[in-house]
C-alpha cells in the first residue's frame, strides 16, 4: 500500500510537516472534487518525472538543481504544480503546463493556494498571489535565475562539449559501392559490394584494393580476424581471398551452395536451391571434404555458425541448438518465440540474435539460456552486429538511421544518429567499422560506458 514514507522514498526528500498534515485524516483526494485536487499516494507513487519534463527540458534540468520537487497536485488535464522542497523555491508551487512543458517558477505559495484553491483555473490562478507573496516570489525568482545562469549552464555546455566531440563527422574510406558485408581479415578490412562481384581490401591505413571476384553477382564473403583469408563460394567451388588481393580455388564439388560461416576450418554451407531445404553440410576448407550432413528436420530459414572443430550453432526461428561434427547430433541450448532473425553474432560463450523488427536476443551457450531481451534495439530491421570483448552488443540500422549500444544482457546503452549504415563489424580493439552508402567505411571506437567516437 502506498504511504508517506514510500512516496519520500521515491522522490529522494523528507515529506514537509505542512504535507504530512494534509495526508493525515486522507488520502489525497479523487477526480471531480475540485477544479485542482491532491493527487493520492497511489497517483504519485505511479508517476514518474524522470521520464518526463524533468529530463528532457532545459526547464526540467534546471529544477532539479533548485532540491527536490514532490508532484502534489493536478487538474486531471495532465497540468501539475510540483510543491519544491529545500532549496531557494522550499515551500513554493511550480505550474508544470502539459501543453508546452513549460515551468511557472514559483507560480504561488502552498499556503496560498489550499486558502483558495477553487479560484484556480485549469491554467492558474485567476485572482493574483499577494504582495507578499509576490515579492517572496520576486526574491527566490532572482535566486533562481543566478543559480540557472551558473551552474546548469556551466554543465549544459560541458555537455554539449563532450556531445560535438563525440558526433564529430568520421573520416571515410572510399568504398567501391555500396558495402553488403564487412569483415576484418588480419589486420585488414574486406567488403563485399551490393549487386557487384567486386570485392574491396582496405590496409590499416584505408588504401583501397579491389578485386574481381568469380560471382556473377554480389559474393557472400565469410571470414575472421584470425584467420589469415576471407571465403566465399562461386558456382560449387569454394574460393579463398588472402589480404593480398590473391585468390585461389579450394576445391569444387557438387551441392556446394553458399558459404554461410567458416572458422578454425571448417565451411558452412546450406542449399540456395530451394528455401525449404533442411540440411546444413560441413566441409573441410583444406581437403574439401564433406565432413557431416546434418538433416535438422524442419523447413525453415536457419543461420549458421562454426564456434570450434567439434560443434556449430544452428539458429532457427524457434530455437538456438548446438550440433557435434562427428556424429550430427543436435541439442537445444535455447527457446525462442518463433522470431523472424535478421542477423547474428556469436563468441564462445554466447550468440547475440536480432530479428526483423528490432528485438535482440542475447544467448549463454555455456548454460544454454536466455541472458537478455530488447525488445526495443531497434525500430526495425537490423544491417549489422558485433559483439565486443566485455560483452556488449554494436548493432546499426538504416530504418531507424542509429548506431548502437547494448550491455551484455541487451540493454541499451548509448544511440547514435548516423544515416542509413548499410554493413557493421568489429575489428581489432573493439574498433567498429560501418559501411554508409556513397560514402564507404567509417570507423569508430566504443568507450567503456558505450558511448562511440568518430576516428578521424
Amino acid at each position: 500500500m502506498a504511504s508517506l514514507a514510500a512516496v519520500g522514498k521515491k522522490y529522494k526528500l523528507d515529506i514537509p510537516p505542512q504535507v504530512a498534515a494534509l495526508y493525515a485524516k486522507r488520502d489525497g483526494e479523487r477526480a471531480g472534487e475540485f477544479t485542482w485536487r491532491l493527487h493520492t499516494l497511489a497517483e504519485m507513487m505511479n508517476l514518474d518525472l524522470d521520464d518526463g519534463w524533468l529530463n528532457h527540458s532545459d526547464d526540467g534540468a534546471f529544477v532539479k538543481t533548485l532540491g527536490g520537487v514532490l508532484p502534489l497536485i493536478t487538474n486531471d488535464s495532465s497540468d501539475l504544480l510540483v510543491l519544491h522542497v529545500g532549496g531557494p523555491l522550499d515551500g513554493y508551487l511550480s505550474l508544470v503546463a502539459h501543453d508546452t512543458s513549460d515551468i511557472d517558477l514559483a507560480h504561488a505559495n502552498l499556503d496560498a493556494f489550499l486558502a483558495d484553491r477553487n479560484s484556480f483555473d485549469t491554467m492558474g490562478p485567476q485572482t493574483k498571489p499577494t504582495a507578499a507573496d509576490l515579492k517572496a516570489a520576486s526574491a527566490l525568482q532572482a535566486k533562481a535565475v543566478e543559480l540557472r545562469r551558473g551552474e546548469v549552464y556551466a554543465e549544459r555546455n560541458a555537455r554539449l562539449l563532450r556531445r560535438e566531440a563525440q558526433i564529430q563527422e568520421p573520416q571515410y574510406w572510399a568504398a567501391s559501392g555500396l558495402p553488403h558485408r564487412l569483415l576484418v581479415v588480419g589486420e585488414h578490412l574486406i567488403a563485399s559490394i551490393v549487386d557487384d562481384p567486386v570485392v574491396d581490401v582496405f590496409d590499416k591505413s584505408g588504401k583501397r584494393q579491389s578485386v574481381q571476384s568469380k560471382n556473377s553477382g554480389t559474393p557472400y564473403i565469410v571470414g575472421s580476424a584470425d584467420q589469415p583469408a576471407a571465403y566465399y563460394a562461386a558456382e560449387d567451388t569454394a574460393w579463398r581471398l588472402t589480404t593480398d588481393g590473391k585468390q585461389s580455388r579450394l576445391f569444387t564439388r557438387e551441392g556446394l551452395g553458399e558459404i554461410v560461416s567458416s572458422i578454425t576450418g571448417h565451411l558452412l554451407t546450406c542449399s540456395t536451391e530451394s528455401s525449404d531445404t533442411t540440411e546444413v553440410r560441413i566441409w573441410d576448407s583444406a581437403s574439401g571434404e564433406l565432413v557431416q550432413r546434418v538433416d535438422l528436420g524442419v523447413e525453415g530459414l536457419y543461420f549458421f555458425l562454426a564456434l570450434d572443430r567439434a560443434s556449430v550453432v544452428v539458429v532457427s526461428a524457434s530455437d538456438v541448438r548446438r550440433v557435434l561434427v562427428a556424429d550430427g547430433k543436435s541439442t537445444t541450448l535455447a527457446s525462442l518465440d518463433d522470431i523472424c532473425i535478421a542477423r547474428i553474432s556469436a563468441t564462445h560463450d554466447r550468440i547475440c540474435l536480432i530479428s526483423e523488427t528490432g528485438t535482440l536476443h542475447v544467448v549463454d551457450l555455456k548454460k544454454g539460456k536466455v541472458l537478455g531481451n530488447n525488445p526495443e534495439a531497434h525500430d526495425g530491421s537490423p544491417a549489422g552486429m558485433a559483439i565486443l570483448d566485455n560483452g556488449s552488443v554494436v548493432t546499426c540500422s538504416s530504418i531507424d538511421n542509429s548506431i548502437r549500444v547494448h550491455d551484455p544482457r541487451a540493454k541499451t546503452l548509448s544511440r547514435r544518429i548516423a544515416e542509413r549504415p548499410a554493413a557493421l563489424c568489429r575489428g581489432e580493439n573493439n574498433r567498429i567499422y560501418v559501411g554508409f552508402p556513397y560514402r564507404g567505411v567509417a570507423r569508430y571506437d566504443v568507450d567503456s560506458s558505450g558511448v562511440l567516437s568518430s576516428v578521424v
